[in-house]
Order: structure tokens, then C-alpha cells, then sequence
């Protein structure tokens, strides 16, 4: 995606410069609620910038076929959205204030990226559960 110029499906409509100070922000509330998170390591060593990281939300579901059978589903999305209402109004494109937009103006299908789907019966296969 980045090869691409393509990230701002993950930052809310924004390029990644765009998004630096929303990044850093959305970063160091992280930073504050999970802070042995392996990141800061890193970050703190000069190995990542943090207004480089993009946040990401993975997730698996299951889903069915035509025929009923089982799928597992695997998506991703950015967790900093596209805002919560039509009207640019300032604290209506904040998450409870603290400046990382919701993702409420975009449906699923916008807003998340497949990554695999696959038949329940191989997904035990491919993605072990031990």
C-alpha cells in the first residue's frame, strides 16, 4: 500500500504526512494505556518513527457459503476512520474528544481490506489453533 501511495484507506482519507500529528497523538494515548507494548522499545531505540506506525485492526470472523458450509474471513482496517457525521463540526469527527476520528461515514465494504478466505475445514490447516 505504501508503494502505492495508497495508505490513506488506513488514516481516515489522509496521506501519511497528513496524518503525522494525528498518528503521534493517537500514539501516545496508546502509549499510556499499554506502555509494554514491544513497540516502544523500538520506538525509544530510534528502530521506528512513531508517526510512521500506522494502527491497524485485524479481524477474523466466520462466515458461510452458499452451500452452508464454513469460511473463515480475515480483514483489516485502519483504526483512525473517517469521522462520525456529515457536518464538519470539530468534536463530531473526535472520538470522545481525544482527536482520533470514528469510522462511522464508511460502510464495511470501504473501510476493510481481505486479507483470506478459505473453507473452515482448511482454515485448521493453515492457521493452527495450538
Amino acid at each position: 500500500m505504501s508503494k502505492m501511495n495508497d495508505l490513506d484507506h488506513l488514516l481516515g482519507g489522509l496521506s501519511l504526512k497528513e496524518s503525522r500529528g494525528r498518528l503521534v497523538n493517537f500514539w501516545e494515548k496508546y502509549r499510556r494505556l499499554y506502555p509494554q507494548h514491544q513497540l516502544w522499545q523500538q520506538v525509544d531505540s530510534g528502530q521506528k518513527e512513531i508517526q510512521s506506525c500506522i494502527p491497524v485492526l485485524l479481524h477474523g470472523d466466520e462466515g458461510v457459503t452458499y452451500k452452508k458450509n464454513g469460511l473463515l474471513v480475515l480483514s483489516f482496517q485502519g483504526v483512525i476512520g473517517h469521522g462520525c457525521g456529515k457536518r464538519v463540526v470539530h468534536d463530531n469527527l473526535r472520538a470522545q474528544s481525544d482527536g482520533v476520528p470514528l469510522n462511522f461515514l464508511r460502510t464495511g465494504f470501504q473501510t476493510r481490506l481481505l486479507i483470506c478466505v478459505c473453507p473452515k475445514d482448511l482454515s485448521v490447516v493453515v492457521f493452527p489453533s495450538n
